[in-house]
């Protein structure tokens, strides 16, 4: 509907303005009318007709007047004069001001009256277009520009641009100083737990959210920019131009980073760390500062999560003692702890390894080496007890390309400690199996390599060549329990595993081999007592 406001002193003009058509039909709404030009302007800012009818003719403030005054409130509406008089200098002057037509009241005929309206109304929608077509151009201009200054920034950082700063940031418009920067690399706290936990589109939404905040937050600091550099990884630049005090840049530089810190806290609430390189002096500089502070970013692992670290502080401490990778002793004590099936002791010996190299603070490539070894140590026991892979890892996946998600050592330490209870719970397992007829034993491997797909009694037996009722007898004797309560259990225990591997509720059952949520929800409680979500936060409490 066209919003249509009326003006005239008289109210009788008002009533036969009104009733001369039948607007609602014709696609109008009367949103309101006053009989004096004050008023008027106030319902006008207020209601943002469309159209205008005015008197021209009114005590106080005229026509010419308000007409004038309604345009510096609402610039596109359309304004139609009309009066009692055939007055040459009002329909001039109404004109002038900006009305689109003028009417005389006395010859106002519904027929010439809807046809001036529809003409109004087609240049409406016409503007309109136009309108949303240049917001949309400025938009996508605004946007290119903002992607245009984004990528000298990160081609700074990278090096490639070096010489002749101050022209380059003039060009594009980038606010920032040529001397004095301090580089903070950033990133949001167990991204890869909030990537699991939504959807692509979720996660679209939120990364734009994330952007949205962190752009309106820079540019009300002033003299900072930021560049993403994807999976939850920042990079925010800030100068400090003439400011000759390191403790006064340093300061600003803490206060500039605590407040992004706690915008996207409040807004969003989570957490980010941040690495704070020193001060760097010029601008052909930046690349070497800005590795700098992802250094410092990454060795600043050892304080968990939620923390900003300096170049500064980390030089301070003493050079730190440790080793790359594991110990002799340490891959000694594990083989022995896993041989002997000793759980406590096992994990123990990980922790112990994560301690020392948090109180050594190591670098993080440490870290990485660390977390390599026991990978391959793990992969050394799979194979020397000819087990399948999917036993131990979840969801098929790869070790070294999973542990690399993580970024705390908390994080990294749960991470090993449930491959490692896994594998020695399969180890186990197996042990117990070795009293089974080679017919169950067939029948529990195949079950623990194929839990994930539509298996029944039937298949089963089939893939062991007896029958489904001999089977199944088979495993009541041998196992306490009937086929379907064991390979509901087998598929619970996989369910748990993905829960503490932070799967997405969405994909959760069908990967642990049930076809039916309801179904699940249901065997999943009788099996440990906790519906899933009470499991998961059972476990994220156990993680904090």
């Amino acid at each position: 509907m066209i919003k249509v406001f009326i003006l005239d002193d008289e109210a009788i003009a008002r009533i036969n303005l009104k009733h001369l058509i039948n607007w609602e039909k014709e696609g109008y709404t009367i949103c309101g009318e006053a009989d004096n030009g004050m008023d008027a302007l106030k319902k006008v800012e207020e209601l943002r007709p469309d159209i205008i009818f005015t008197d021209m003719n009114m005590a106080g403030m005229n026509g010419v007047e308000f007409i004038n005054n309604a345009k510096k409130i609402t610039p596109d509406v359309k304004i139609i004069a009309f009066s009692a008089f055939d007055d040459f200098e009002f329909v001039r002057q109404s004109l002038k001001e900006g009305a689109v037509d003028y009417l005389i009241k006395y010859r106002m005929e519904p027929e010439s009256l809807l046809s001036m309206l529809e003409s109004i109304k087609d240049s409406i929608k016409t503007e309109s277009i136009e309108k949303q077509k240049n917001d949309r151009i400025k938009e996508m201009a605004t946007s290119g520009k903002a992607l245009i200054q984004k990528n000298v920034i990160m081609n700074s950082l990278n090096g490639y641009i070096k010489d002749n700063f101050p022209a380059i940031i003039k060009e594009y418009e980038i606010d920032l100083d040529e001397k004095n920067i301090m580089i903070a690399a950033s990133r949001i706290d167990d991204f890869y737990s909030i990537k699991e936990r939504f959807n692509t589109q979720e996660i679209a939404v939120f990364i734009q959210t994330v952007d949205n905040i962190l752009t309106s937050i820079c540019e009300d600091m002033g003299k900072t920019v930021y560049v993403s550099l994807g999976e939850g990884r920042y990079v925010f630049v800030m100068s400090f131009g003439d400011t000759q005090s390191e403790a006064v840049i340093n300061s600003k530089a803490i206060s500039n980073i605590s407040t992004i810190e706690g915008t996207v806290k409040r807004f969003l609430n989570v957490t980010l760390s941040f690495g704070l390189s020193g001060i760097c002096p010029v601008a052909a500089r930046i690349s070497e500062y800005y590795q700098e502070a992802k250094k410092v970013l990454d060795d600043g692992y050892f304080k968990g999560s939620n923390y900003i670290v300096q170049k500064r502080e980390l030089a301070s401490q003493e050079a730190p003692k440790y080793n790359t990778g594991l110990t002799a002793m340490e891959e000694k004590n594990l083989l022995a702890d896993i041989r002997s099936s000793k759980h406590e002791s096992a994990i123990k010996t990980l922790e112990d390894i994560f301690k020392t190299m948090k109180n050594n603070k190591c670098p993080f490539d440490a870290v990485k080496m660390t977390c390599i070894d026991l990978i391959n140590l793990l992969n050394r026991m799979i194979k020397e007890f000819n087990l399948s892979p999917n036993r131990v890892y979840p969801n098929n996946s790869s070790a070294y390309d999973d542990f690399k998600k993580y970024e705390t050592l908390e994080e990294l330490l749960n991470y090993f400690k449930l491959l490692y209870t896994t594998l020695m719970n399969v180890l186990e397992q197996n042990k117990l199996n070795s009293r089974y007829s080679t017919i169950i034993k067939r029948a529990i491997d195949f079950i623990a390599n194929n839990y994930e797909k539509d298996i029944s009694l039937s298949v089963v037996a089939e893939k062991v060549n007896v029958s489904p009722q001999y089977l199944s007898k088979l495993f009541k004797e041998e196992c306490d329990t009937g086929f379907t309560s064991y390979l509901n259990s087998i598929r619970v225990e996989q369910a748990k595993l993905m829960l503490t591997d932070g799967i997405n509720f969405k994909d959760l059952a069908s990967k642990a081999g049930f076809n039916n949520y309801t179904y699940f929800f249901t065997v999943f409680k009788e099996f440990t007592g906790m519906t899933p979500h009470q499991y998961e936060k059972t476990i994220l409490k156990g993680k904090k």
